[in-house]
């Protein structure tokens, strides 16, 4: 069939069939009542009790959409957070997510969720602004650093808590 759509002319084929399961996070928390997936906070927002502060883990599409929603549906401070400096989403949805009042918070590596919201530690990036390594000790990094947006490294007894309280996983989906 594919072949018969190259004899046809067609210089490419997208086949698109969908991501339909979330990717687990893999950390402690996670199943807290207060953590939801975003494909499956897209699909019933209604359902879902948001408070005034939400947590976003991820800045693809589906983390904009999410995003947006919540704001919407009456959250007032939508926090995205990525563990690195690049964003995965389409400028057009990142730029409608800043027009609608989310912010975007990079370096912070995910941890463990509490009830109170999300843990982060700060990534370390080299030159090329790859994430080299998240801290365990407690470090200061100069003001010219790239690392500057986190000022000082966590540490698993001094880790940063951003309280929110509802917390969305939108990394990448998988296929089932």
């Amino acid at each position: 069939m594919i072949d018969e759509l190259f004899r046809d002319g067609y210089a490419s084929i997208f086949i698109g069939t969908g991501a339909e399961k979330p990717r687990s996070l893999g950390i402690k928390g996670e199943s807290f009542g207060n953590v939801h997936f975003g494909l499956n906070y897209l699909a019933n927002p209604k359902g879902h009790k948001l408070g005034d502060r939400v947590a976003i883990i991820g800045m693809g599409n589906a983390a904009m959409d999410v995003a947006r929603t919540a704001l919407r549906n009456g959250s007032r401070h939508v926090t995205l957070y990525a563990r690195s400096k690049r964003i995965t989403a389409s400028s057009n949805e990142v730029s409608y997510a800043e027009l609608d009042g989310a912010e975007f918070v990079f370096g912070m590596q995910i941890h463990e969720i509490t009830e109170q919201g999300p843990v982060f530690k700060c990534s370390i990036f080299d030159e090329n602004d790859r994430v080299i390594m998240i801290p365990f000790r407690r470090k200061r990094i100069p003001p010219s650093s790239p690392s500057a947006r986190c000022r000082v490294q966590s540490s698993p007894a001094r880790r940063k808590v951003w309280k929110s309280v509802l917390t969305v996983s939108c990394l990448s989906m998988r296929i089932t």
